[in-house]
């Protein structure tokens, strides 16, 4: 199998509000070097090879902000597609699932939209990888000692960490497999915090490549002087 002759698409669920960042402005629009979080996923998305659509799900009430952010960053791509998402990150995923130019596309990579320094090499790690392995996550190993605490704060003991890894974005899965899962989970009330959860809840293997130390998620302001650091520095 070849895998030139595969197409791939992108969803990138941005509708979140970011309240644990704080402010009234959702952290994808918060600014990166003058550059904000989601147009920096979406120019990394649309430079992956074999991309035929790059799907945004955002909030109803940001419309005009994300088509101005594309006309003030020069974002004209005819790939690139917007849906009305919802601030639950599953709906959001499976909204963009439903628009049409996901219709023939092999494989879909799925990106959080405030994940701004994943690399070219780390996205084409994940397609190459979800070609063969139907689906795929980025991981990293976890460094720290990990305990387990009860609800009085005390420790109950130290967890084994060499089977325990952080896994990250994007996630690539095939097509199909993506629809099923989301169907299943639709079907049965499931919830999962992220779409390999839901391909696992039916019984599916994930498999993992790995992933990058700075393709964290910028959740808090620290996080994102810590972005502004690391650009800086390449």
């Amino acid at each position: 199998m070849t895998n030139e002759h595969i197409s791939r698409g992108v969803i990138i669920p941005a509708a979140g509000r970011g309240t644990r960042f704080g402010g009234g402005t959702p952290k994808q629009f918060l600014e990166l070097l003058g550059v904000p979080l989601l147009v920096r996923c979406i120019r990394i998305a649309l430079q992956t090879e074999y991309v035929d659509a790059v799907v945004i799900a955002i909030h109803p009430d940001d419309e005009a902000i994300v088509y101005r952010l594309f006309v003030q960053f020069g974002i004209a791509d005819a790939r690139l597609h917007v849906v009305r998402g919802s601030t639950e990150r599953q709906h959001s995923v499976q909204a963009a699932l439903a628009h049409p130019s996901l219709t023939q596309t092999g494989i879909i990579l799925v990106h959080d939209a405030v994940r701004p320094l994943s690399s070219p090499e780390l996205w084409e790690r994940v397609a190459d990888s979800t070609h063969e392995k139907l689906a795929v996550v980025p991981v990293i190993p976890i460094a720290d000692t990990l305990k387990s605490v009860d609800d009085q704060g005390r420790v109950r003991g130290t967890v084994d960490r060499s089977t325990l890894f952080r896994v990250q974005t994007p996630q690539g899965f095939a097509s199909s497999l993506l629809r099923q899962a989301y169907a299943v989970a639709e079907a049965g009330g499931r919830v999962g915090t992220d779409c390999a959860s839901l391909v696992e809840q039916m019984g599916s293997p994930v498999h993992t490549v790995p992933g990058e130390e700075i393709n964290f998620k910028v959740t808090t302001p620290y996080d994102l002087d810590v972005a502004a650091f690391i650009l800086q520095k390449l």
